[in-house]
């Protein structure tokens, strides 16, 4: 079983930070080839699959890192510096903390790691 944490890091390392979607192309006018951005679950997604998810397409990455991560639609806290006294799912608060309050991916994980994920 991998740690949420662990795929997060690891996929960040491939590419650069995306925000409101697994996914993003990034505009790359001196190539031909398209390259992308992923977001943390989009990044833990890569790491596991090798492959880029496609964003309409949540069902299967939810399901990928469910599986993977050993994940459950357990609640857990957000950290206290956001939603203080709230609590998610682990893929909810890891799509706020990279979309809503920018966090970056390894900060993502950082916080997963100190909850156990």
């Amino acid at each position: 079983m991998l740690k949420l944490s662990t795929c997060i890091r690891e996929g960040a390392k491939k590419r650069p930070q995306a925000f409101g979607d697994f996914i993003c192309e990034i505009a790359s006018p001196n190539t031909s080839t398209p390259e992308y951005s992923t977001c943390a679950l989009g990044a833990a997604y890569e790491h596991i699959t090798g492959e880029l998810p496609y964003p309409e397409d949540e069902q299967q990455v939810s399901d990928t890192l469910y599986k993977t991560c050993g994940l459950n639609n357990f609640r857990v806290p957000y950290p206290e510096v956001t939603y203080a006294g709230m609590e998610a799912c682990i893929d909810d608060i890891v799509t706020t903390l990279n979309d809503t309050f920018r966090w970056t991916r390894e900060q993502i994980a950082d916080y997963l790691e100190s909850i156990g994920y």
